[in-house]
């Protein structure tokens, strides 16, 4: 082999820039599958190397070469039977070793090319001079490796690009850790509106990823802190003074300052709760402001709507069980009232009535129990004593003397109630005791006539008949063939004059 034909091949910079995918700050790290096609750049070297020593060596100084332990130990000879060249002899073990080197980088050198992509998309650490200096090194590594490769030491090539593409990969996972580190304590900074803690953990991120659009947002939002905390101090001091509707003006302008700041909303719903509270409070005192003026109605309306609206609320439901009981009490006296005045006025109907009312609100009522027995035992008395009153020779009947007096009895038991019933009573008294004194009763016929007396019964047929019987109604009819019956109703009294019954009309 040639010594003065070896080529030293220049280092080239390593830079792959992607054919279309871009990276973004937001984009996720690329993935480590070993798959992209670098060939080109091991090619560019390689065909470099040729065309300067294409002639005697076509891989120049990065050429493997197989050397045999002494000049002529192997003779080959052409188609002509001359010696084979040197050359001859190494290319075809060139080639494969070539081939096998390039498969091998392929993939390495992919996700080497990605991670680059991804960190100067972002700008990955590099406007902080000590990650700029580590990133620099892990280049030269690579360019290393390439003039390495060029040699022809695949094997070590290889393993400095695997190593170097591993730092890379750790390179881009310290900072994105870091980033996503101060990122996450920054927003709880500015959730706590603490805009210096904030500020310096944004500042953090943004050194790592500079055009990174949600640190700046964030970061610009940290500049706002002053005035958001001072609207929400003045709202707490407005909440302090009760003044909710300036809280929440407050609190809403603040919100607008900082849509992330969690406590806002959380604020505004105490607020509303105060509110609330305040409006139960009032509305409240308000009922039982009706309460004690006597408005039972409306303060058992306002009571049941809180009640409804607050089951738990132990005043509402005290107050609508006041109310309730406070109406029932008013109600139960407005109707004594009424009952009395029925009473006085004798109107023993209308009193039933009422009671009837008392017991539909509490039937166990003793007083509107015997109240309503009372009055119903008046209004049938006063009936069955007038009726014996207004009739009193019906007392003659033995059936009506009977019922006359069970009558008497009952109207007996509530006379007490009533000074007119109790004067009827007297009258139906002394009607019975005359009704039970008998007098005289003298009857002429002609000693024909088939006689019959109410009472008494069928008569046998006499001139003259003399009768003991009790004062009152009698019916008495006489009956005769060729002559028509004789009805006659006649009132027996003391002293009365005899009563005749003869054949008036013959047939």
């Amino acid at each position: 082999m040639n010594q003065n034909n070896k080529v030293t091949v220049k280092p080239v910079a390593f830079k792959r820039t992607p054919d279309s995918s871009k990276l973004t700050a937001d984009a996720p790290k690329p993935s480590r599958n070993w798959v992209y096609p670098v060939l080109t750049v091991v090619l560019a070297v390689a065909i470099i190397v040729w065309f300067m020593n294409w002639r005697e060596n076509p891989f120049g100084e990065a050429t493997i070469v197989y050397e045999p332990p002494s000049p002529g130990t192997i003779e080959d000879r052409n188609s002509n039977g001359s010696e084979s060249t040197e050359a001859e002899l190494t290319t075809p073990f060139h080639d494969l070793e070539l081939q096998r080197a390039k498969e091998s980088s392929k993939e390495i050198l992919k996700q080497f090319g990605e991670y680059q992509d991804y960190v100067e998309t972002n700008k990955l650490g590099l406007s902080i001079p000590k990650q700029v200096a580590i990133y620099t090194e892990l280049i030269d590594q690579m360019n290393k490796a390439d003039v390495i490769f060029a040699e022809g030491r695949y094997d070590d090539a290889l393993d400095i690009y695997a190593a170097t593409v591993g730092k890379l990969g750790s390179y881009i996972d310290a900072l994105d850790r870091i980033f996503e580190h101060s990122t996450a304590a920054g927003i709880q900074a500015l959730n706590e509106r603490d805009q210096d803690q904030a500020q310096r953990r944004f500042e953090e991120a943004l050194a790592i990823k500079p055009d990174d659009e949600a640190a700046q947002e964030w970061l610009d939002r940290t500049a706002l802190l002053p005035e958001l905390n001072r609207l929400i101090r003045e709202s707490d001091r407005a909440v302090l003074r009760q003044d909710y509707d300036l809280a929440k003006k407050l609190l809403i302008e603040a919100n607008r300052i900082n849509f992330e700041t969690p406590d806002i909303a959380e604020r505004l719903a105490e607020i509303d709760v105060k509110i609330a509270q305040e409006s139960h409070s009032r509305r409240l005192g308000r009922a039982y402001a009706l309460l004690n003026q006597g408005d039972l109605d409306q303060a058992a309306t306002e009571f049941d709507a809180l009640r409804k609206e607050n089951p738990n609320d132990d005043a509402a439901a005290t107050g609508y069980a006041e109310a309730k009981r406070l109406q029932t009490t008013a109600r139960l006296k407005q109707l004594r009232e009424r009952i009395e005045e029925q009473e006085e006025q004798r109107n023993f109907a209308q009193a039933v009535v009422l009671y009837n009312e008392v017991l539909e609100i509490n039937p166990d009522l003793q007083f509107a129990k015997e109240g309503k027995r009372i009055q119903e035992q008046l209004m049938t008395s006063h009936t069955s004593m007038d009726f014996i009153l207004n009739d009193p020779h019906r007392l003659s009947l033995n059936s009506e003397f009977a019922i006359a007096k069970e009558q008497l009895a009952r109207a007996e038991l509530v006379v007490e109630h009533d000074s007119e019933l109790e004067e009827k009573v007297a009258k139906v008294e002394q009607l019975l005791e005359q009704a039970q004194q008998e007098v005289p009763l003298v009857l002429i016929s002609d000693n024909t006539m088939e006689i019959r007396l109410t009472n008494i019964g069928n008569l046998e047929p006499f001139d003259r008949l003399e009768l003991s019987v009790r004062p009152g109604r009698y019916i008495v009819q006489g009956s005769r063939f060729g002559c028509r019956d004789i009805r006659k109703t006649v009132i027996v009294k003391q002293d009365m004059d005899p009563i005749t019954i003869v054949c008036e009309d013959p047939i």
